[in-house]
């Protein structure tokens, strides 16, 4: 088994830390890094050598202590970020650098009668050409800022976003359009939305300020778009969900609105007037940003923090193109395997890895969610757990082994150390595939044989069997793992056994089952 992770995500994730905690403290050396990340040194020593040979850190000075040491300092001065804009009227491509500051900025104007198709194509070649002359390598990131209504379609792996001028828009993709150009991926967001987590983020008068909340209106001629964000999260009024162009989720309101019930398909959010807690699911959970009442002329309305009603509401987008309109879908993977139902959620036994080659990562858990929450009440190792597990190891289900043998959690065909009993794997089926390992500290690339699967749901029982049936000697490995209904305890014993000897592994779970709200499955 690999140990926790895989290597390249492990690693890729310990890039990104190491960049933010340089960028946000300044100067720092190896060793500070390494205890404010909770890595050891040699991680960080070879993440640093990487960043030596990018050239985006320098040595700056000595050490705190007085002893001599290389205080290390981002050096960002080649490195961008892109920013792509549409409007009804024109679109706009400008480059940044690290801290924000706009270093070119082109516009281009069209007219109503263009032909949008062609407009497009202008677009791509214009966002090539700059990308080309900053160098493709030096920008870390490129987003698309867009007006209208976003429509998802999540079968043909496109993010649409609909303007009343341009009809046709319902027809191209402009991000996969984009990303086809430039070879890259492009990040996709509404403009007002972008505006106001900017303003959040950025402005010098809130910054350091918790609680700070911001509300940002635009308006380009066209009409108005409204940004909300409230400690960094982006609300919505909860009308949204049931109005004709959202999901059509059922409501209630207590205690004179001070009470909002929503309800779809089987999942169920209570949340609170400004209360930072909600029950998913009859499950008391703690929210960051409590829904609050907003008066727009004599319109009140009741705003949700877009993200935890989303998630807890399994909530999906498809277009109708005849009445123009976005509503919601419970679209099941489709398999030849029945499926069965588990609180109201359908329990896809048959589940397919390559399903989530094209998934959202709320996709993702709305497909495995009820497949780990059944297999939670047979083994006791909790839904939580195992999905950040799966989500960790499997790269959102889209690394090559599983993708090839629906093998979720890294399982080797021979398990070195470990003796376990109730395997649900067939005890012959295999795929050979290539790994980076760590031999007294030295990365070494090996051809090994890891377990070839049916379904994803063999693959979450054989892991489950694993972790509870493992010896160690006379002993087992994770003894104690399926008596605590705590997802810190169980990842704690985990790391104790042995299962991963990474140091951040535990942090790098709980922060999946947080951000995630993975906790709701465990129920």
């Amino acid at each position: 088994m690999r140990r926790g992770m895989n290597s390249m995500e492990m690693q890729k994730n310990n890039r990104i830390l190491v960049l933010k905690t340089l960028q946000e403290k300044g100067m720092m050396t190896r060793a500070e890094l390494a205890v404010e990340l909770n890595l050891q040194k040699a991680t960080i020593t070879n993440i640093i050598n990487e960043f030596y040979e990018m050239g985006i850190v320098e040595v700056n000075g000595e050490s705190a202590a007085g002893r001599r040491g290389e205080k290390l300092i981002l050096k960002l001065d080649d490195v961008f970020t892109m920013s792509i804009g549409i409007t009804r009227k024109d679109y706009q491509l400008a480059i940044f650098d690290f801290s924000g500051n706009i270093l070119k900025h082109n516009r281009c104007y069209f007219k109503r009668e263009n032909d949008f198709a062609g407009v497009v194509e202008n677009l791509k070649a214009d966002a090539l050409k700059m990308v080309e002359e900053y160098g493709n390598d030096r920008i870390l990131g490129i987003c698309l800022a867009v007006p209208g209504l976003f429509i998802n379609r999540p079968e043909r792996n496109e993010e649409i976003f609909m303007v009343s001028e341009f009809e046709e828009l319902s027809q191209i993709s402009v991000k996969a359009e984009l990303e086809k150009a430039l070879g890259r991926k492009v990040l996709i967001k509404h403009d007002a939305k972008l505006s106001a987590f900017a303003e959040w983020r950025c402005a010098e008068e809130i910054k350091g300020e918790e609680r700070a909340s911001l509300v940002v209106v635009r308006s380009r001629g066209f009409g108005i778009g409204t940004g909300c964000v409230v400690n960094g999260n982006i609300m919505i009024p909860y009308s949204y969900t049931m109005v004709k162009r959202g999901p059509k989720v059922s409501y209630s309101k207590q205690n004179k609105g001070k009470v909002l019930t929503l309800s779809y398909n089987g999942n169920k959010i209570v949340l609170y007037l400004n209360k930072t807690y909600a029950y998913i699911n009859g499950k008391k959970e703690k929210i960051r940003t409590a829904p609050f009442k907003a008066k727009v002329g004599r319109t009140g309305l009741i705003m949700v923090p877009a993200k935890v009603v989303c998630e807890a509401l399994g909530i999906n987008y498809t277009y109708n193109a005849a009445r123009k309109a976005i509503y919601m879908t419970g679209k099941a993977i489709t398999t030849n395997t029945p499926s069965s139902t588990s609180n109201g959620t359908t329990v896809n036994s048959g589940l397919q890895a390559t399903a989530f080659k094209n998934m959202s990562t709320q996709e993702f858990v709305n497909a495995v969610g009820p497949i780990a929450r059944e297999d939670y009440r047979k083994t006791g190792v909790l839904a939580s757990v195992t999905l950040a597990q799966a989500i960790n190891e499997s790269g959102w289900g889209k690394s090559g082994l599983t993708q090839s043998s629906n093998n979720m959690f890294g399982m080797k065909t021979s398990l070195s150390g470990n003796s376990w009993s109730g395997s649900a794997w067939d005890g012959k089926s295999y795929a050979e595939v290539k790994t980076t390992e760590e031999y007294n500290g030295k990365k070494v690339i090996i051809t090994a044989k890891f377990r070839k699967y049916s379904s994803v749901a063999q693959s979450i029982a054989d892991h489950s069997a694993y972790l509870s049936n493992a010896m160690n000697g006379t002993h087992r490995r994770y003894n104690g793992l399926t008596t605590t209904k705590s997802y810190s305890t169980q990842l704690s014993i985990l790391q104790k056994g042995g299962y991963c000897t990474w140091s951040g592994y535990v942090s790098e779970l709980t922060t999946l089952i947080k951000k995630y709200n993975l906790t709701s499955w465990d129920n």
